[in-house]
């Protein structure tokens, strides 16, 4: 994959991390809370513990489901 499709993939990526959306895992569903430049911060649905990762990691580990 060339750079530019890398930055391009990134960036249809980042406009999908919105607050309010449910994004899914092998470990379950999470709904973000809060998205900054680095990092993705969200809560685990319905354990209801809050963490927070590094915003190319969460991409590369969780799908979009809403």
């Amino acid at each position: 994959m060339t750079l530019f499709q890398e930055y391009e993939k990134l960036k249809a990526a980042n406009q999908l991390l919105t607050p309010g959306s449910i994004w899914r895992d092998s470990c379950g569903d999470v709904k973000i809370r809060e998205v900054n430049q680095f990092e993705v911060k969200f809560i685990a649905i319905p354990q209801g513990y809050y963490q927070e990762y590094h915003k190319p990691s969460f991409i590369r580990h969780f799908t979009r489901i809403s």
